[in-house]
C-alpha cells in the first residue's frame, strides 16, 4: 500500500507491505504534480516497513533519481535500513546509487486519489520506462531488465501497427513519450513460433495455457480452459516443455486480445538464453 503525506521539507511515500506495478505508477503521476506545488520539495520515499518490491517498483524508483537528482543538488531520497535494503534491491545496482535519508515523518497523510485502471498502452509504456531506466543502471541483471524492455517495445510497435499508427506514441497525456535507447539497448530477442502439436504449456496457479510463441522476455499463450486474466495481473508458474525440461517464470500481463483468446506476458524472470537457443534448435 503506498500513503503520501506532507513533511517539513517536502513530501513522504511510505510503502507498506508490497510495493507492485500499481504503487509505482500512483507514485511516478503523483510526485510531479506534488513538485508543481511545491517546485522546491524534497521527495523521501519509505520504505522501512516494506515487504517486497518487484522490478517495476525498482525501476520507478531508478526514474524518479534520474528525474529529480543531480550530482551535487538531490532532491530524492529513500528511507531504508542496510539489511533490508539488500533484500529489497537485490542486485539491481540501486542500493549503490540511491540517496538515503533517516526517518521523515509526515505532518500529514493526504488523501489518496482512486487507482486508474490503465489500457494495455498505458501500463506498457509504464513498465518500459522502468525497465529501461533499471538496464541503465548495469550489473548482474542488466541483460535481464533489457530484455525485458526489449520484449515491451516489440509489443508496444505491433500494438500500434494494428491500430494503424506507423510509431510508437503515447495514447494520451499520461503516458509520456521515451527517449530512443542506444543500439547497444537494442538487440533482438527473437520468438520462437510453435506448431499446435509442440506448443509447451505454461501453468500459473491452477490455470493451464499453451504457448502460441516464446522469447527470453515474454510469451503470447491461450488458456487451454476459462477466461482471461486482467491487464497488469502479476503472474508467477512455470513453463513445461515437451522434454521434460521446467522453467519457473514471474512477470506481468501486457495485453489481452479477448476475440483471439490470446494474452501476452512480460517476464521478469523468465527463460534463460541457453534454453531458447535450444527451442530454436
Amino acid at each position: 500500500m503506498l500513503r503520501i503525506g506532507r513533511a517539513r521539507d517536502g513530501f513522504v511515500a511510505r510503502i507498506e507491505g508490497r510495493g507492485s506495478v500499481h504503487e509505482s505508477r500512483t507514485l511516478r503521476e503523483v510526485v510531479p504534480k506534488l513538485l508543481a506545488q511545491s517546485p522546491g520539495a524534497r521527495i523521501t520515499v519509505d520504505l522501512s516497513t516494506c515487504k517486497h518490491l518487484d522490478s517495476t517498483f525498482l525501476g520507478c524508483l531508478a526514474s524518479l533519481h534520474r528525474l529529480l537528482n543531480a550530482p551535487g543538488a538531490a532532491r530524492f531520497y529513500v528511507v531504508v535500513p542496510t539489511r533490508l535494503a539488500t533484500e529489497l534491491f537485490g542486485s539491481s545496482g540501486l542500493e549503490r546509487i540511491l540517496p538515503r535519508s533517516g526517518f521523515v515523518e509526515a505532518v500529514d497523510w493526504l488523501a489518496m486519489p482512486s487507482a486508474t485502471r490503465l489500457n494495455s498502452k498505458e501500463l506498457g509504456y509504464h513498465l518500459l520506462e522502468c525497465h529501461r531506466r533499471l538496464a541503465e543502471i548495469g550489473g548482474p541483471d542488466a541483460e535481464a531488465f533489457t530484455a525485458v524492455a526489449d520484449q515491451l517495445e516489440r509489443e508496444l510497435a505491433e500494438l500500434h501497427r494494428s491500430s494503424g499508427n506507423g510509431s510508437i506514441a503515447p495514447s494520451d497525456a499520461r503516458s509520456r513519450p521515451l527517449p530512443t535507447p542506444p543500439a547497444y539497448q537494442r538487440r533482438a530477442h527473437p520468438r520462437v513460433l510453435y506448431p499446435v502439436s509442440a506448443r509447451p504449456e505454461l501453468v500459473v496457479g491452477g490455470a493451464h495455457f499453451s504457448v502460441i510463441d516464446l522469447s527470453v522476455g515474454g510469451a503470447r499463450v491461450t488458456p487451454r480452459e476459462g477466461g482471461l486474466p486482467d491487464v497488469g495481473e502479476a503472474i508467477e508458474g512455470a513453463l513445461r516443455f515437451l522434454d521434460g525440461a521446467i522453467v519457473e517464470i514471474s512477470g506481468r500481463v501486457l495485453r489481452t486480445d479477448v476475440e483471439r483468446n490470446e494474452l501476452v506476458v512480460t517476464f521478469e524472470s523468465g527463460v534463460p538464453s541457453t534454453r531458447m537457443r535450444d527451442e530454436r534448435g
